[in-house]
């Protein structure tokens, strides 16, 4: 990591447990900790140690970790695909309604996409003439 960068974040003043308490009542410390998990342990970006324990020991964290380091290294050959990165949003998700909005929005989607499109476009033929 560049020296300049590590002063900047050395001397960052930042208070970690309202970081965390803040993301556990929104309901995205799981994303947060994946994050900083992920900012240590690939960038080598300084993050306290009692963090760190926590996401590690969080078997959900973890694997949400490892599924998006798996991930990197697979859109290099093709990019992901939106149910992958919505499903990958659903697991990282901590309240129930953001999980549901992730699996619902493929429906929505499909059905925007199949079935209004074309009708979209068939009312704009019909008005061109």
């Amino acid at each position: 990591m560049d020296r300049r960068y590590r002063r900047v974040v050395a001397h960052a003043i930042l208070d970690w447990h309202q970081v965390t308490e803040e993301a556990r009542n929104s309901g995205t410390f799981r994303m947060i900790a994946v994050g900083l998990l992920l900012a240590h342990e690939l960038l080598d970006a300084p993050v306290p140690r009692d963090l760190l324990d926590a996401a590690r020991s969080a078997p959900e964290i973890a694997s949400l970790a490892s599924q998006l380091c798996d991930g990197l290294e697979e859109t290099t050959q093709r990019p992901a695909t939106l149910h992958e990165c919505l499903s990958f949003l659903a697991r990282a998700a901590e309240r129930a309604d953001m999980r549901l909005a992730c699996r619902a929005l493929p429906l929505a989607y499909f059905l925007l996409y199949r079935v209004v499109r074309p009708g979209i476009a068939l009312l704009r033929r019909a008005l061109a003439h």
